[in-house]
Parts: structure tokens; C-alpha cells; sequence
């Protein structure tokens, strides 16, 4: 299973940048943005496709992990290397991820969950919170 994500990520990204998010921009009704980290233990660039919602120009993203009970790298990247770029369709943006704050966390998990309902089952198979994290234009 785990070899199958990989190659359905490679294909996914290729997908993306081949036609700038004609394909790939949507998945489960949600848009996708392709984020890219540098990893914290090799240095090496790694891009991963995630859904978003956006707020006051600025993109916010779950690491959810598709509910496993870990966080997802990109995430653990991040935290290490704050500067990341994204992709939207054909724009490339440098950001800066941060946390969203505590009092930002409960309305930007509801504005989520209305557009994608199943990050709640995400929520409930896991014993760790689902950290939220807000992607900053530079």
C-alpha cells in the first residue's frame, strides 16, 4: 500500500505541473496545492499534494495524515524549515507556515470540515490533535 501512495504522489505531482493544475487541483471536492519542504534530517526538497482552505490570503492546511496516528513529514519538515513554497495552478509562492493560534484553530477547523466532512473521521481515528497550519505569502 505504502509503495502505491508513492507512485499515485509521483503521478499526481507530474499531473500538476505538466498541465499548471488543470489536473490535480481538485481531489474529494476540495482544491490542492502542491507544497514543497526541505527535509529536516537529509536537506532534500520533497513535494507533497495537499488540500487547503484559504483566509484572508492565506492558505491553511491539516496534517492530518489521512487519519493515521502520526504526523505526515511535510509536516515535521516544516517545523524544522518554516520557508516552503506552494504551488496553485501555475503560480508558484514562496511561504512562511506557522501554526494557526488557538484562537484561530475551532473556525478554521469548522470552515474545513463544511467543505470536507471526512477530515472529521480523520479527527476521531486518531489520539493525536490534527495541527493546522497556516501558509503566509512572503
Amino acid at each position: 500500500m505504502k509503495l502505491f501512495f508513492k507512485i499515485f504522489t509521483r503521478i499526481h505531482i507530474a499531473l500538476y505541473r505538466l498541465t499548471n493544475g488543470l489536473l490535480g487541483s481538485q481531489m474529494r471536492g476540495m482544491p490542492v496545492l502542491l507544497l514543497t519542504t526541505r527535509g529536516r534530517k537529509t536537506g532534500r526538497i520533497w513535494t507533497t499534494p495537499v488540500m487547503y482552505i484559504q483566509s484572508a490570503g492565506h492558505y491553511i492546511i491539516a496534517a492530518s495524515n489521512n487519519g493515521m496516528n502520526h504526523h505526515p513529514a511535510w509536516f515535521l519538515n516544516l517545523q524544522a524549515n518554516p520557508e516552503v513554497e506552494i504551488e496553485i495552478m501555475d503560480q508558484k509562492i514562496k511561504t512562511e507556515a506557522a501554526l494557526v493560534p488557538e484562537d484561530k484553530y475551532d473556525q478554521y477547523w469548522e470552515q474545513l470540515t463544511q467543505q470536507a466532512p471526512f477530515f472529521e473521521g480523520y479527527k476521531k481515528s486518531r489520539s493525536l490533535p490534527i495541527p493546522l497550519v497556516e501558509l503566509r505569502p512572503l
